[in-house]
Protein backbone atom coordinates (compact mmCIF):
# COMPACT_ATOMS: atom_id res chain seq x y z
CA UNK A 1 0.00 0.00 0.00
CA UNK A 2 1.29 3.62 -0.56
CA UNK A 3 2.05 5.93 1.80
CA UNK A 4 0.41 9.47 0.99
CA UNK A 5 1.05 12.88 2.58
CA UNK A 6 -2.52 12.93 3.19
CA UNK A 7 -2.18 11.27 6.41
CA UNK A 8 0.49 12.48 7.76
CA UNK A 9 3.35 10.45 7.47
CA UNK A 10 6.69 10.69 9.30
CA UNK A 11 9.45 11.29 6.44
CA UNK A 12 12.05 9.83 9.26
CA UNK A 13 10.16 6.85 10.70
CA UNK A 14 7.30 6.94 8.49
CA UNK A 15 4.83 6.03 11.29
CA UNK A 16 1.53 8.02 11.48
CA UNK A 17 1.69 11.82 12.93
CA UNK A 18 -1.34 12.62 15.27
CA UNK A 19 -3.22 15.83 14.92
CA UNK A 20 -1.65 17.96 17.72
CA UNK A 21 2.34 18.26 17.03
CA UNK A 22 4.54 21.16 17.83
CA UNK A 23 6.61 22.98 15.18
CA UNK A 24 10.01 21.77 13.65
CA UNK A 25 12.32 24.19 13.07
CA UNK A 26 14.23 23.80 9.71
CA UNK A 27 17.37 25.71 10.08
CA UNK A 28 18.20 24.87 14.03
CA UNK A 29 16.56 27.28 16.52
CA UNK A 30 20.08 28.09 18.34
CA UNK A 31 21.40 29.02 14.71
CA UNK A 32 18.86 31.25 14.77
CA UNK A 33 16.32 29.51 12.76
CA UNK A 34 13.34 31.22 12.14
CA UNK A 35 10.96 28.98 9.62
CA UNK A 36 9.45 25.95 11.08
CA UNK A 37 7.28 23.36 9.57
CA UNK A 38 4.41 20.91 11.12
CA UNK A 39 3.24 17.31 10.06
CA UNK A 40 6.25 16.34 8.64
CA UNK A 41 8.27 15.18 11.33
CA UNK A 42 6.44 13.14 14.60
CA UNK A 43 7.09 14.06 17.97
CA UNK A 44 8.72 10.97 18.91
CA UNK A 45 11.38 11.95 16.49
CA UNK A 46 11.11 15.23 16.94
CA UNK A 47 12.10 14.46 21.01
CA UNK A 48 15.09 12.53 19.89
CA UNK A 49 16.40 14.27 17.10
CA UNK A 50 16.43 17.31 19.83
CA UNK A 51 18.34 15.21 22.55
CA UNK A 52 20.52 13.51 20.58
CA UNK A 53 21.25 15.20 16.65
CA UNK A 54 20.41 18.73 16.79
CA UNK A 55 21.88 18.79 20.56
CA UNK A 56 25.09 17.83 19.25
CA UNK A 57 24.73 20.75 16.40
CA UNK A 58 23.38 23.26 18.93
CA UNK A 59 26.55 22.43 21.34
CA UNK A 60 29.34 22.60 18.42
CA UNK A 61 28.37 25.74 17.58
CA UNK A 62 27.77 27.58 21.68
CA UNK A 63 31.04 29.41 21.71
CA UNK A 64 30.71 31.42 18.35
CA UNK A 65 26.69 32.15 19.39
CA UNK A 66 28.90 33.43 22.50
CA UNK A 67 31.58 35.22 21.39
CA UNK A 68 29.24 37.25 18.72
CA UNK A 69 26.19 37.24 20.94
CA UNK A 70 24.00 35.41 19.01
CA UNK A 71 20.76 34.81 19.89
CA UNK A 72 18.48 31.65 18.82
CA UNK A 73 15.73 31.57 16.65
CA UNK A 74 13.05 31.84 19.41
CA UNK A 75 14.86 35.26 20.95
CA UNK A 76 16.67 33.66 23.83
CA UNK A 77 20.38 34.67 24.30
CA UNK A 78 23.36 33.43 23.48
CA UNK A 79 24.54 30.21 25.71
CA UNK A 80 26.78 31.31 28.73
CA UNK A 81 30.25 28.83 28.63
CA UNK A 82 30.80 27.55 32.10
CA UNK A 83 33.90 26.21 33.84
CA UNK A 84 36.96 27.92 31.14
CA UNK A 85 40.26 27.96 33.05
CA UNK A 86 43.66 30.38 31.85
CA UNK A 87 46.41 30.26 33.59
CA UNK A 88 44.81 29.39 36.82
CA UNK A 89 41.84 31.64 36.52
CA UNK A 90 38.75 30.14 36.79
CA UNK A 91 35.81 32.14 34.89
CA UNK A 92 32.35 31.78 33.09
CA UNK A 93 31.51 33.72 29.75
CA UNK A 94 28.06 35.52 29.60
CA UNK A 95 26.94 36.27 26.12
CA UNK A 96 29.09 38.52 24.08
CA UNK A 97 32.27 37.22 26.00
CA UNK A 98 31.40 39.39 29.15
CA UNK A 99 33.48 37.27 31.63
CA UNK A 100 32.50 36.42 35.11
CA UNK A 101 34.93 35.49 37.30
CA UNK A 102 35.20 32.14 39.16
CA UNK A 103 37.75 31.92 42.21
CA UNK A 104 38.52 28.96 43.44
CA UNK A 105 38.24 30.39 47.34
CA UNK A 106 36.57 33.85 47.19
CA UNK A 107 36.30 33.74 51.03
CA UNK A 108 38.00 32.15 53.67
CA UNK A 109 37.76 33.69 57.47
CA UNK A 110 39.94 32.22 60.29
CA UNK A 111 38.77 33.08 63.74
CA UNK A 112 41.19 31.80 66.50
CA UNK A 113 41.48 33.25 70.13
CA UNK A 114 44.09 36.48 69.53
CA UNK A 115 43.14 36.82 66.16
CA UNK A 116 40.92 37.52 63.11
CA UNK A 117 42.04 37.13 59.64
CA UNK A 118 40.43 37.32 56.66
CA UNK A 119 41.12 36.41 52.11
CA UNK A 120 39.06 38.01 50.29
CA UNK A 121 39.07 37.86 46.45
CA UNK A 122 36.75 39.53 44.77
CA UNK A 123 36.56 40.42 40.75
CA UNK A 124 33.73 43.33 41.59
CA UNK A 125 33.16 46.18 44.25
CA UNK A 126 29.80 44.47 44.62
CA UNK A 127 30.83 41.14 45.18
CA UNK A 128 33.32 42.56 47.72
CA UNK A 129 30.67 44.07 49.51
CA UNK A 130 28.57 40.67 49.92
CA UNK A 131 31.58 38.50 50.75
CA UNK A 132 32.63 41.28 53.28
CA UNK A 133 29.24 40.95 55.18
CA UNK A 134 29.40 37.47 54.48
CA UNK A 135 32.01 37.27 56.33
CA UNK A 136 31.41 39.88 59.42
CA UNK A 137 28.39 37.65 59.79
CA UNK A 138 30.45 34.85 60.28
CA UNK A 139 32.86 36.36 62.94
CA UNK A 140 30.03 37.67 64.47
CA UNK A 141 28.35 34.74 64.99
CA UNK A 142 31.91 33.16 66.46
CA UNK A 143 32.12 35.71 68.79
CA UNK A 144 28.97 35.67 70.15
CA UNK A 145 27.92 39.01 68.86
CA UNK A 146 25.79 38.96 66.27
CA UNK A 147 23.71 42.19 66.86
CA UNK A 148 23.57 44.21 63.44
CA UNK A 149 25.67 46.84 64.31
CA UNK A 150 28.54 44.57 64.71
CA UNK A 151 28.01 43.44 62.00
CA UNK A 152 28.19 46.48 59.96
CA UNK A 153 31.35 47.80 62.38
CA UNK A 154 33.05 44.58 61.04
CA UNK A 155 32.16 44.66 57.69
CA UNK A 156 33.45 48.66 57.65
CA UNK A 157 36.42 47.25 59.00
CA UNK A 158 37.41 44.49 56.56
CA UNK A 159 36.79 46.99 53.78
CA UNK A 160 39.27 49.63 55.17
CA UNK A 161 41.63 47.20 54.10
CA UNK A 162 40.25 46.88 50.42
CA UNK A 163 42.61 46.77 47.04
CA UNK A 164 41.61 47.43 43.83
CA UNK A 165 43.17 46.32 41.08
CA UNK A 166 41.70 46.45 37.28
CA UNK A 167 42.69 42.99 35.77
CA UNK A 168 42.44 42.53 32.79
CA UNK A 169 39.87 39.91 31.28
CA UNK A 170 41.80 36.60 30.38
CA UNK A 171 42.74 34.98 27.24
CA UNK A 172 40.32 32.76 25.67
CA UNK A 173 41.67 29.91 23.42
CA UNK A 174 38.61 27.59 22.04
CA UNK A 175 38.77 24.55 19.38
CA UNK A 176 35.84 24.62 17.34
CA UNK A 177 34.64 21.25 16.40
CA UNK A 178 31.90 21.43 13.90
CA UNK A 179 30.16 18.40 12.43
CA UNK A 180 31.38 16.30 15.36
CA UNK A 181 29.18 13.77 17.27
CA UNK A 182 25.38 13.50 15.44
CA UNK A 183 25.71 16.53 14.26
CA UNK A 184 26.02 15.93 10.92
CA UNK A 185 22.97 13.51 11.49
CA UNK A 186 20.79 16.85 12.54
CA UNK A 187 22.19 18.77 9.03
CA UNK A 188 20.65 15.88 6.85
CA UNK A 189 17.79 15.86 8.92
CA UNK A 190 17.35 19.41 7.92
CA UNK A 191 17.97 19.39 4.65
CA UNK A 192 14.97 16.37 4.25
CA UNK A 193 12.92 18.23 5.74
CA UNK A 194 13.54 21.13 3.31
CA UNK A 195 13.17 19.08 0.78
CA UNK A 196 9.86 17.99 1.76
CA UNK A 197 8.78 21.21 2.34
CA UNK A 198 9.62 22.30 -1.44
CA UNK A 199 8.57 18.77 -2.76
CA UNK A 200 6.50 17.59 -0.60
CA UNK A 201 6.48 14.57 1.37
CA UNK A 202 5.31 12.55 -0.46
CA UNK A 203 7.85 12.51 -2.78
CA UNK A 204 10.34 12.41 0.61
CA UNK A 205 8.57 9.37 1.88
CA UNK A 206 9.54 7.21 -1.33
CA UNK A 207 12.40 3.94 -1.03
CA UNK A 208 14.94 6.29 -2.76
CA UNK A 209 15.65 8.34 0.17
CA UNK A 210 16.09 5.34 2.66
CA UNK A 211 19.85 5.62 2.87
CA UNK A 212 19.69 8.67 4.55
CA UNK A 213 17.04 7.98 6.37
CA UNK A 214 18.77 5.28 8.01
CA UNK A 215 21.71 7.34 8.50
CA UNK A 216 19.68 10.01 10.53
CA UNK A 217 17.94 7.72 12.29
CA UNK A 218 21.09 5.32 13.33
CA UNK A 219 22.77 5.70 16.71
CA UNK A 220 26.92 5.88 14.88
CA UNK A 221 26.14 8.49 12.81
CA UNK A 222 27.99 6.53 9.76
CA UNK A 223 27.31 7.56 6.00
CA UNK A 224 29.11 7.59 3.53
CA UNK A 225 27.77 9.82 0.67
CA UNK A 226 28.34 12.77 3.09
CA UNK A 227 31.63 15.23 1.56
CA UNK A 228 33.10 17.80 3.94
CA UNK A 229 33.37 20.92 2.33
CA UNK A 230 36.15 23.86 3.07
CA UNK A 231 36.28 26.05 -0.01
CA UNK A 232 35.40 29.79 -0.25
CA UNK A 233 31.85 31.08 -0.99
CA UNK A 234 31.23 34.22 -1.90
CA UNK A 235 27.80 34.74 -3.43
CA UNK A 236 25.72 35.75 -0.89
CA UNK A 237 23.18 38.00 -1.21
CA UNK A 238 24.76 41.59 0.94
CA UNK A 239 21.33 41.39 3.45
CA UNK A 240 22.75 37.71 5.06
CA UNK A 241 25.85 39.10 6.30
CA UNK A 242 29.20 38.00 5.10
CA UNK A 243 28.60 34.61 7.81
CA UNK A 244 25.08 33.54 6.54
CA UNK A 245 23.69 29.82 7.81
CA UNK A 246 22.41 28.25 4.97
CA UNK A 247 20.66 24.83 3.48
CA UNK A 248 20.54 24.33 0.37
CA UNK A 249 18.68 21.14 -1.44
CA UNK A 250 18.59 20.63 -5.15
CA UNK A 251 18.41 18.12 -8.01
CA UNK A 252 20.35 17.65 -11.17
CA UNK A 253 18.63 16.90 -14.65
CA UNK A 254 19.02 12.98 -13.88
CA UNK A 255 16.95 13.21 -10.57
CA UNK A 256 19.83 12.74 -8.43
CA UNK A 257 19.12 14.79 -4.96
CA UNK A 258 22.13 16.79 -2.72
CA UNK A 259 21.53 18.71 0.60
CA UNK A 260 24.27 21.03 1.78
CA UNK A 261 24.13 22.47 4.95
CA UNK A 262 27.08 25.21 5.53
CA UNK A 263 27.59 27.04 9.45
CA UNK A 264 28.47 30.55 9.24
CA UNK A 265 29.10 30.94 5.73
CA UNK A 266 32.86 29.09 6.45
CA UNK A 267 31.80 25.19 6.28
CA UNK A 268 29.92 22.59 5.14
CA UNK A 269 28.64 19.67 4.66
CA UNK A 270 26.82 18.08 1.47
CA UNK A 271 24.68 14.94 1.53
CA UNK A 272 23.91 12.75 -0.79
CA UNK A 273 19.75 12.43 -0.25
CA UNK A 274 19.01 10.28 -3.33
CA UNK A 275 20.86 8.89 -6.31
CA UNK A 276 18.13 9.34 -9.17
CA UNK A 277 14.44 9.43 -9.85
CA UNK A 278 13.46 12.87 -7.95
CA UNK A 279 12.06 15.55 -10.02
CA UNK A 280 14.76 17.45 -12.24
CA UNK A 281 15.81 20.51 -11.79
CA UNK A 282 14.49 21.69 -8.59
CA UNK A 283 16.20 24.06 -6.00
CA UNK A 284 15.89 25.64 -2.56
CA UNK A 285 17.10 27.03 -0.23
CA UNK A 286 16.61 28.60 3.62
CA UNK A 287 19.18 31.25 4.09
CA UNK A 288 19.69 33.11 7.82
CA UNK A 289 22.04 36.33 8.96
CA UNK A 290 23.09 35.06 12.54
CA UNK A 291 23.80 38.24 13.63
CA UNK A 292 20.25 39.35 12.36
CA UNK A 293 18.02 36.77 12.64
CA UNK A 294 14.60 38.24 11.66
CA UNK A 295 16.75 38.60 8.04
CA UNK A 296 15.87 35.25 6.54
CA UNK A 297 14.46 33.97 3.33
CA UNK A 298 13.22 30.68 2.23
CA UNK A 299 13.91 30.36 -1.70
CA UNK A 300 12.80 27.97 -4.37
CA UNK A 301 13.48 27.53 -8.07
CA UNK A 302 14.99 30.11 -9.81
CA UNK A 303 15.75 32.14 -6.87
CA UNK A 304 17.35 29.76 -5.44
CA UNK A 305 19.37 28.68 -8.10
CA UNK A 306 22.69 31.17 -7.91
CA UNK A 307 22.68 30.14 -4.46
CA UNK A 308 22.75 26.36 -4.94
CA UNK A 309 25.14 26.06 -7.98
CA UNK A 310 28.43 25.12 -5.86
CA UNK A 311 26.76 22.34 -4.19
CA UNK A 312 26.61 20.54 -7.72
CA UNK A 313 30.31 21.09 -8.10
CA UNK A 314 33.31 18.37 -7.43
CA UNK A 315 35.86 18.97 -5.49
CA UNK A 316 38.55 17.36 -3.64
CA UNK A 317 37.60 17.09 0.20
CA UNK A 318 41.13 15.48 1.02
CA UNK A 319 43.46 16.87 2.43
CA UNK A 320 40.73 19.64 4.06
CA UNK A 321 41.97 22.88 3.40
CA UNK A 322 40.49 24.89 6.48
CA UNK A 323 42.60 28.27 5.26
CA UNK A 324 39.34 29.29 3.96
CA UNK A 325 37.58 28.46 6.81
CA UNK A 326 39.60 30.14 9.53
CA UNK A 327 39.37 33.49 7.25
CA UNK A 328 35.37 33.30 7.21
CA UNK A 329 35.63 32.75 10.99
CA UNK A 330 38.04 35.51 11.77
CA UNK A 331 35.41 37.79 10.29
CA UNK A 332 33.05 37.28 13.18
CA UNK A 333 35.64 37.25 15.64
CA UNK A 334 36.33 40.58 14.06
CA UNK A 335 33.18 41.33 14.54
CA UNK A 336 33.36 40.12 17.85
CA UNK A 337 36.24 41.50 19.43
CA UNK A 338 34.90 45.27 18.28
CA UNK A 339 30.99 44.18 19.54
CA UNK A 340 32.85 43.37 22.93
CA UNK A 341 35.15 46.79 23.06
CA UNK A 342 32.33 49.07 22.31
CA UNK A 343 30.44 47.41 25.31
CA UNK A 344 33.09 47.50 27.63
CA UNK A 345 34.06 51.16 26.66
CA UNK A 346 30.21 52.19 27.45
CA UNK A 347 30.12 50.29 30.41
CA UNK A 348 33.15 52.12 31.54
CA UNK A 349 31.14 55.55 30.44
CA UNK A 350 27.96 54.78 32.09
CA UNK A 351 29.27 53.51 35.31
CA UNK A 352 32.11 56.45 35.92
CA UNK A 353 29.29 58.96 35.47
CA UNK A 354 27.01 57.68 37.88
CA UNK A 355 29.81 57.95 40.53
CA UNK A 356 29.73 61.43 39.65
CA UNK A 357 26.45 62.19 41.24
CA UNK A 358 25.32 63.66 38.10
CA UNK A 359 21.66 64.13 37.32
CA UNK A 360 20.07 65.08 33.90
CA UNK A 361 20.28 68.60 33.47
CA UNK A 362 23.39 69.03 36.31
CA UNK A 363 26.10 71.00 34.93
CA UNK A 364 29.42 68.70 33.59
CA UNK A 365 32.17 70.93 36.19
CA UNK A 366 35.52 70.13 36.19
CA UNK A 367 35.52 67.96 39.13
CA UNK A 368 33.19 65.75 37.28
CA UNK A 369 35.58 65.42 34.32
CA UNK A 370 38.48 64.55 36.12
CA UNK A 371 36.91 62.06 38.50
CA UNK A 372 35.63 60.19 34.93
CA UNK A 373 38.96 60.39 33.53
CA UNK A 374 40.14 58.58 37.20
CA UNK A 375 37.97 55.71 36.57
CA UNK A 376 38.18 55.30 33.11
CA UNK A 377 42.60 55.50 32.40
CA UNK A 378 43.70 52.47 34.30
CA UNK A 379 40.94 49.89 33.08
CA UNK A 380 42.28 51.32 29.47
CA UNK A 381 45.80 50.75 30.31
CA UNK A 382 45.19 47.23 31.91
CA UNK A 383 43.45 46.50 28.82
CA UNK A 384 46.35 47.90 26.29
CA UNK A 385 49.22 46.82 28.82
CA UNK A 386 47.51 43.45 29.44
CA UNK A 387 48.45 43.56 33.16
CA UNK A 388 46.80 44.78 36.29
CA UNK A 389 46.47 48.38 37.38
CA UNK A 390 46.34 49.41 41.38
CA UNK A 391 44.15 51.94 41.81
CA UNK A 392 42.88 53.89 44.98
CA UNK A 393 39.09 53.22 43.96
Amino acid sequence: MALTPSVNICVLCKSQIGAQTKPEHVLLNALGGRMTVSHIICPACNQAMGNGPDKDLADSVAFIRNMCGMSAGDGDDAPMIRGLQTDGERFDLMSGMEVKMRPYRPLDVRVTEDRVDVDIGAYSDAQAETLAENAARSIAKKLGKSSEAVVQAIKQDILKDKKVQIVPAPAISQQLKFGTGRSQQAMAKACLVLWSKAVGTEEVLNARYDSVRNFILSTDGDFAEVKLDTRSWTAFPEKYGTNPNYICVGSNGGGAVFGYYRLFGAIGWRFNLCESGAPPDSFCCLISNPLHIATWDFVTGDQAFDLVQPMFEEWDPWPPNFAPVQSALSRLAELAHQKSQDKATLDWVTEAFSRTGLAEGDELKEEHIRSVIKYITPRILATVLRKPISTDE
